[in-house]
């Protein structure tokens, strides 16, 4: 391609990549679809899903890109010209119109209209997978806003349940609510018992919270869920406070919402600062805000350090068990960080393969360079299996949901699969997103040239959310040792899923290596109780790999069995070499002086020494 960029010369000019449909040019999606979704379903919903398709790379995308740059970044007026307290969060009009568009499009009320039964899910997460590379991670308020509604649903008090979820389900913008998760403090995020929130019965079915929350996601949203402990004073007595964090609704702002308004009615007037949000003055709900974090990514999403100074709240579940009621969010915005992985993997593969037929070096295409061709196909590889492993977990998911006792084994399943699909595709997602970056070379770096750069910075914070990936394997070898059942009925689905791989010869080494892996992961579990605790947690991370990449490689198997195509077989059996090797070649032995290997390493890595003990002196004087 060539234009003329001087009066008198004419450069060669690259054509950079392009993005159709994107629900049509995602052949793994569709053919997903093809086998799991009945005709009577899929014909009704395909039209919506192409329709959409072609939205987020059209205004959508606009937005998205309207968001990210640095200068439409969310910033903070906290004082006003004469001294007087404002918090006010400003975000662009790009942002507020990304929340107009998640309401028109139901990207919340999908999944809880139940049209569609079990497959309600199914098509509400697809567009939520469709609109996530393009509006700028604005998929954190909404995976909260979800994640409020399922808690809503099972916990709030009667009278305001429908009022609550009328706005968090709402298709009318001027209606719809987001959500916000005010968990983490400074005394840590997935630690939150170590939380020094308080809540104050006011004696009128509200209480009035003070805490310090170092990092709140999408402040600008109209309420949130935090967790505080009970007590009977302000003054922090030991003796006077609950041992255990109850979980709380809070509006963020004062008017014009059902808790304060409960509040109001029972006498309690709420106190606090006023302040707005970008769209107009509104008081908040006696809340301070103390700063904006600046981030390595998800730059577009207010994220804040703020203070509870009486903030009024209702209590959501039972006193004492607010981390058993938030874990009911945990299975929604857990899937909601596995789609916002796999999103920016489809995003990163499609950016790259178009590129590769674009782009000519060393006298013929990209893609006709035997070595580009197989960093496209391994990349594709992992986004098939993750994608797969994701909307398995999505269709279990909405099953559980649409039953009022749903099978214990279905809760126990579901509630072992979203850590692992939260844990596996984030770390996926960003070696997918850096191997796209390098498929453009130079170009891939620069901010101004394609969306790539911010797809990788905010492929990052998906191993962060919900969990980080250490935590989140410590608690699932936790979970499984005080519910050992859950192992074999994870067992029981892989083996389901490989039975009808049986049949296909093709898949005969699948099968054999997958059923290898899960005796391997059968071995570690019973040898558990032979190995000293350290041994134990220094391998969490391997086993919780190993569990993820065998449940996928099920599924690429039922998928490829389904359609025994060459590309679906070699996609598996890619999976099988690429993504699951042994555990055996991954784990650390069960010695003790591994262990205090990894000790010393670590300790060395803090103080910034190359190895333990190291005399100084002696070093400079190698030198």
């Amino acid at each position: 391609m060539a234009e003329k960029s001087t009066a008198t010369h004419t450069y060669f000019q690259q054509a950079p990549p392009e993005l159709g449909n994107q629900w049509l040019e995602d052949s793994a999606l569709i053919e997903f679809y093809e086998r799991v979704c009945p005709h009577s379903v899929l014909s009704k919903i395909a039209p919506d899903l192409e329709r959409f398709g072609e939205r987020v790379v059209g205004d959508i995308w606009e937005l998205g890109k309207e968001c990210e740059r640095p200068e439409n970044k969310p910033h903070l007026r906290a004082v006003g010209g004469w001294g007087e307290r404002r918090d006010e969060i400003i975000v662009h009009p790009a942002w507020e119109d990304l929340q107009r568009v998640a309401a028109e499009e139901g990207l919340i009320a999908i999944g809880y209209e139940r049209e569609y039964s079990s497959y309600s899910r199914l098509y509400q997460m697809t567009k939520q997978y469709l609109f996530a590379p393009s509006s700028a991670v604005f998929g954190c308020p909404l995976a909260m806003a979800d994640g409020a509604a399922r808690l809503v649903e099972l916990y709030a008090p009667k009278e305001l349940r429908s009022a609550l979820l009328s706005h968090l389900l709402s298709r009318d913008p001027k209606q719809f609510w987001t959500s916000g998760q005010w968990m983490t403090e400074r005394t840590g995020g997935s630690d939150v018992q170590a939380s020094e929130t308080i809540a104050l019965d006011q004696g009128d079915g509200t209480y009035a919270l003070y805490g310090y929350k170092f990092f709140t996601s999408a402040t600008t949203s109209e309420m949130t869920i935090t967790l505080a402990r009970v007590v009977s004073d302000r003054s922090g007595n030991p003796k006077e406070r609950d041992a255990t964090l109850s979980a709380f609704i809070v509006a963020t702002h004062a008017e014009n919402n059902p808790i304060t308004e409960h509040a109001a009615s029972a006498g309690f007037a709420p106190r606090g600062s006023s302040g707005r949000v970008s769209s107009g003055k509104k008081r908040l709900n006696n809340i301070i805000v103390h700063k904006l974090k600046d981030k390595l990514g998800t730059r577009a999403v207010p994220t804040a350090e703020l203070e509870l100074i009486g903030t009024v709240g209702v209590m959501v579940g039972k006193r004492g068990r607010g981390v058993p009621t938030i874990a009911s969010m945990f299975n929604v915005t857990r899937v909601y960080n596995a789609i916002h992985s796999v999103a920016g993997m489809r995003r990163a593969v499609a950016v790259a393969r178009d590129f590769s037929l674009k782009r000519s070096a060393f006298g013929k295409k990209l893609v006709d360079h035997a070595m580009h061709a197989r960093t496209l196909a391994e990349m594709d590889v992992t986004f098939r299996g993750c994608l797969y492993f994701v909307l398995d977990v999505i269709l279990l998911q909405g099953r559980v949901e649409c039953l009022s006792d749903p099978p214990e084994s279905e809760v126990l399943l579901l509630r072992m699969l979203t850590p692992l699909i939260k844990l596996f595709t984030a770390k996926r997602a960003m070696v997918v997103a850096s191997e796209a970056l390098e498929c453009l070379g130079g170009t891939g770096y620069m901010e101004d040239a394609s969306d790539l750069p911010a797809l990788l910075r905010n492929a990052q914070v998906g191993t962060i959310w919900e969990g980080t990936t250490n935590i989140l394997s410590h608690d699932l070898l936790r979970a499984v040792q005080r519910k050992p059942t859950s192992l074999r009925i994870y067992f029981d689905a892989v083996h389901a899923k490989l039975a009808k791989a049986e049949v296909c010869s093709a898949l005969r080494e699948v099968d054999d290596a997958l059923k290898q892996r899960m005796a391997e992961i059968s071995a570690f579990f019973k040898g558990m109780a032979e190995m000293n605790r350290n041994t134990v947690e220094s391998n969490a991370r391997e086993v919780a790999y190993l569990l993820s990449s065998v449940y996928a490689g099920a599924v690429l198997a039922e998928h490829a069995a389904w359609k025994s195509s060459d590309k679906n077989v070699q996609v598996a059996r890619r999976w099988i070499s690429q993504e699951c090797p042994p555990l055996s070649s991954r784990i650390v032995l069960a010695r003790d002086e591994e262990v205090l290997v990894d000790a010393t390493l670590a300790a060395d890595i803090v103080q910034g020494k190359p190895f333990a003990g190291v005399d100084e002196g002696k070093m400079r004087a190698r030198f």
